[in-house]
């Protein structure tokens, strides 16, 4: 099934990054690409993976165990430590 999906690198590396919770345009520097790019790859993601939203194409793509184990970015502070 995972072959069917016909997913590329930037996919998942699209997927990993949403899932650390950057946004489009955060995503578009990191990757060095264009702000609607992403946004039309992440149309593109959400019907490959047939889900209605961001949050749940994060959520099947970790059941499709497409991503690995999620690691912190050491870089970005964690919600706890924004709120101290």
């Amino acid at each position: 099934m995972l072959s069917d999906l016909n997913l590329d690198d930037t996919d998942i590396s699209i997927l990993g990054l949403m899932r650390m919770g950057l946004s489009d345009a955060a995503i578009a520097r990191r990757l060095q690409v264009g702000h609607r790019t992403i946004q039309r790859r992440v149309q593109q993601l959400m019907a490959k993976l047939s889900v209605p939203n961001r949050f749940a194409l994060g959520a099947r793509a970790q059941q499709l165990g497409l991503l690995g184990p999620f690691v912190p970015d050491s870089n970005r502070p964690t919600l706890l430590e924004k709120t101290l």
